[in-house]
């Protein structure tokens, strides 16, 4: 699911050119990006560990959580900031494309998370 959503956030950034948007849609938007990154390789860092370090695995769990508490917090700010966005800023394609990227690029946070938690079900078994 996390593949499928990246890709479907993707696609909506070729139908989108971030450039001429206000600089808080921008920024909002690097930050989701970020942030969505940092997840999936912190999701890496837990499945690399499950066969060898167990109090590892849980770490990276938590830190996944942490990450995505915060990117549901932005996701927010998102809407928000799309909300307060002139209807001059863009037309009404562009505002439903720029929702849905925002939206998968939450949605890939809450598979990172959903991930998570299949592997703390899993450091149980192997304790």
């Amino acid at each position: 699911m996390i593949a499928d959503y990246a890709r479907a956030a993707g696609r909506c950034l070729t139908l989108l050119s971030l450039d001429k948007y206000p600089e808080g849609v921008k920024e909002i938007a690097n930050l989701m990006v970020e942030k969505s990154l940092e997840n999936a390789s912190t999701l890496k860092l837990a499945l690399q560990n499950l066969t060898t370090n167990l109090d590892e695995v849980i770490k990276y769990c938590d830190k996944v959580e942490r990450i995505e508490e915060d990117v549901d917090k932005i996701h927010g700010t998102a809407r928000g900031i799309l909300k307060d966005l002139p209807s001059s800023t863009m037309n009404t394609g562009e505002f439903i494309v720029l929702s849905e990227f925002f939206n998968d690029l939450e949605m890939i946070n809450d598979s990172c998370e959903d991930s998570v938690d299949i592997l703390r079900l899993i450091v149980v078994k192997l304790r």
